[in-house]
């Protein structure tokens, strides 16, 4: 693929950004959505779930930040942060569709989560292009 140096600083950016949060809520689901008004209790059923979508960031996060580093993987690990952020930044918005808006930081998150997708996007579309001129 071309344009490493855009594909990189993407992959390193969302890589990192999963990594953490995936992370953080491993070790401490409840402070974790706290920050954004969301109360877990002593709930274990919901954190195990939880934990569960964490540990699928966690993996996003490394599959970026090791196709930053392997030209192989990138438009594999570009594909799936495409779907992952997007999936979830489109879900939330469904969701205020459907439920109403919750508090502005759950807003504020959609934004972002779509954000990082179209930046994931916008590299693999590049290199597609440059690499076959006839794709859209």
């Amino acid at each position: 693929m071309t344009h490493p140096i855009s594909q990189i600083i993407v992959l390193l950016v969302v890589g990192a950004i999963a990594l953490i949060i995936g992370g953080y809520i491993q070790m401490d689901p409840v402070a974790f959505y706290a920050g954004t008004g969301i109360e877990l209790g002593n709930q274990t059923a919901l954190k195990n779930e939880l934990k569960a979508a964490a540990g699928f960031l966690l993996t996003a996060g490394f599959l970026a930040l090791l196709a930053a580093a392997i030209t192989q993987l990138r438009t594999f690990a570009l594909t799936t942060l495409v779907l992952i952020n997007g999936t979830y930044g489109g879900a939330r918005i469904l969701s205020f569709l459907a439920d109403g808006v919750p508090n502005a930081e759950m807003v504020w998150i959609a934004g972002i989560e779509l954000a990082l997708a179209a930046a994931c996007a916008a590299v693999l579309i590049r290199a597609m292009r440059t690499l076959n001129p006839m794709v859209a």
